[in-house]
Formats: structure tokens, C-alpha cells, sequence
């Protein structure tokens, strides 16, 4: 991805959406940070709260089935709970970038 790329995301993004977008660029600031002080990625456990279909489904403006369909497609990860079906919100941001392409 080029800074292009990232300018074009912001650009791209709803209100709702960036605070997604910016929390994804702050973990990948912080994770670039380490590599160049120790050479080495961070390996790290994502410590997000996680959203549910209702909550991504108002984020985007789409119905819940929408959500669940594109969860099932693998085209939002997601992560199942039970019955239930959740979404890290750096997952929902990578799906957003990705639809600027």
C-alpha cells in the first residue's frame, strides 16, 4: 500500500469509519516503531473490543444480512461467538481499505 493508497482511504472513509481507520494506522505506526528499533515485528493479541453485525451494519449503511453475507464470504473476518457472529474493528478497517482499491 502506498501513501496514496492511505490518503485515498481517508479520503474514502465515512466519519463513522475513521476512528477504525485511525486506530489500524496507530497499531501499524507502533508495530513499524519496534521493527526498527529491534529488527524484529511485534507479535501481538488484539485487545479491541469487538463489534457486532448491528454495529458494522449501521458503520456502513448496509442491512445486518448484508454483514452476515459478506462475514460468511470471508470477505469481512470474523469471528463467531456461539451463536453469535463479531468483527475486531481493524478487520472492518482492512475491509474498507481494500474496497477503495
Amino acid at each position: 500500500m502506498t501513501p496514496m493508497d492511505l490518503e485515498q482511504a481517508i479520503v474514502d472513509s465515512t466519519p463513522e469509519q475513521l476512528p477504525a481507520l485511525i486506530g489500524l494506522l496507530a497499531t501499524l505506526t507502533a508495530k513499524a516503531q519496534v521493527k526498527l528499533m529491534t529488527g524484529q515485528v511485534p507479535v501481538t493479541r488484539e485487545a479491541e473490543d469487538l463489534l457486532t453485525v448491528s454495529d458494522v451494519a449501521k458503520r456502513l449503511s448496509l442491512s445486518a444480512y448484508t454483514v452476515y453475507e459478506l462475514c460468511r464470504k470471508g470477505l469481512i473476518p470474523s469471528r463467531k461467538c456461539g451463536k453469535s457472529v463479531r468483527i475486531a474493528p481493524s478487520a472492518l478497517a482492512d475491509y474498507l481499505v481494500k474496497q477503495g482499491d
